[in-house]
């Protein structure tokens, strides 16, 4: 019997830039997480001869989601969407800015219900493009109560030029301290 662990809450959101083909940078960790969602695209092919569909396929496609977060150091601001500084300290936004590819790394903690103790989960998209990071604001209401302002950042997270076009990682206990392409290949049965 298989065991469904609850998924209970997230932890931080992390990324290590892709810097050529397979090979991962340093884990940086971006905020801590306030949301996420993700949802991979699905299409299907059929063709019908008469009543009969004679050939059918179902594909995936790539995965769109997004992270809530209530704020991002400056200095990994920097680092994740090639801005630059100007000569007083202040981010300068470009459009000649450019972004490096990422491994997405969303933490989590997770329920065992045959132990009832709460567990580290980690999901990995290995090859994701991020969005720009949103700039919601409100002021505070007529009585000065404060409403605190979270960030929505987008991404586009397509599948591994790997044997088996792997879009996503999911796994349990402590994150690995490093990003490898070996971590996203099937196991080998022997």
């Amino acid at each position: 019997m298989s065991l469904i662990k609850l998924e209970n809450g997230l932890g931080k959101l992390k990324v290590a830039q892709i810097e050529s083909a397979g090979t991962y940078g340093e884990i940086i960790t971006v905020a801590d997480l306030t949301s996420m969602t993700a949802e991979t695209s699905e299409g299907e092919t059929k063709l019908a001869a008469g009543n009969t569909v004679i050939y059918s396929k179902k594909s995936k496609g790539s995965t769109s989601g997004s992270v809530g977060l209530y704020g991002i150091d400056e200095e990994v601001e920097a680092t994740l969407f090639g801005a630059k500084k100007n000569a007083n300290g202040a981010i300068l936004y470009g459009m000649k800015d450019q972004k490096k590819l990422v491994a997405l790394i969303v933490e989590f903690t997770a329920v065992n219900p045959a132990t009832n103790e709460e567990e580290d989960g980690y999901i990995i998209f290995p090859k994701a493009s991020l969005g720009e990071l949103s700039n919601d604001l409100a002021t505070k209401d007529a009585d000065g109560n404060e409403s605190i302002n979270a960030k929505t950042l987008n991404f586009t997270a397509t599948a591994l030029d790997n044997a088996n076009k792997t879009y996503k990682l999911k796994g349990f206990g402590p994150l690995p301290e490093t990003i490898t392409s070996a971590m996203f290949d099937p196991k080998q049965v022997s």
